[in-house]
């Protein structure tokens, strides 16, 4: 390799490395990945870095969920876990009453507002104007859900009364009520 000529060194400010520095190079970029293999292979800490008080064990647990079961609007009950077959896939038996669905609205359980950072209780959500039905499939008196062993059981229509809670009036079945059918228990959870 020809050396640069002094004229094309000064006018482009150029200096040629010398032997120092490319040893000093070769070093610093040993000891940077000497260090780096030392890190990957190098364990977590057991204790506090900062405070190295007493020891503490490790409580943080980070996991990646993709499953997408984030995505579904029902939980279904054990009942129908285990209960054989199928019901169909637009069935409202399972995804609109609360003995299958553990998710939806429940009139037997006490639903009560969250609590702020200072534990002070929330007041009540306000229901929105746009309001006009909320549908509910509940068992008919006698039937026994939880009890049956197939999924076709489960969703058989006639196990069921459609109560709908409308802005004007009560329905079961479609037919108009006086009073709201949903049973209150006293003691509601």
């Amino acid at each position: 390799m020809k050396p640069i000529p002094k004229e094309v060194s000064t006018m482009l400010h150029v200096t040629p490395p010398s032997r120092e520095r490319k040893r000093a190079a070769i070093a610093l970029l040993a000891v940077f990945l000497l260090s780096w293999a030392g890190i990957a292979f190098s364990q977590p800490a057991s204790e506090p870095l900062l405070t190295r008080a007493a020891s503490v064990r490790p409580n943080l647990l980070f996991i990646l969920d993709n499953s997408g079961s984030m995505s579904e609007q029902f939980v279904e009950a054990p009942h129908y876990n285990r209960a054989s077959g199928s019901c169909s896939s637009t069935s409202n038996y399972l995804d609109k009453a609360p003995v299958n669905n553990l998710l939806y609205y429940d009139s037997t359980k006490r639903y009560e507002p969250d609590y702020d950072n200072a534990g002070v209780q929330r007041a009540n959500a306000a229901v929105p104007g746009t309001f006009s039905t909320l549908g509910i499939y509940v068992p008919k008196t006698g039937e026994n859900i939880p009890g049956l062993t197939t999924k076709e059981a489960i969703c058989t229509a006639t196990r069921y009364n459609f109560i709908e809670v409308r802005t004007a009036d009560f329905r079961i079945n479609s037919s108009v009520v006086a009073a709201n059918p949903l049973t209150w228990s006293a003691n509601r959870t």
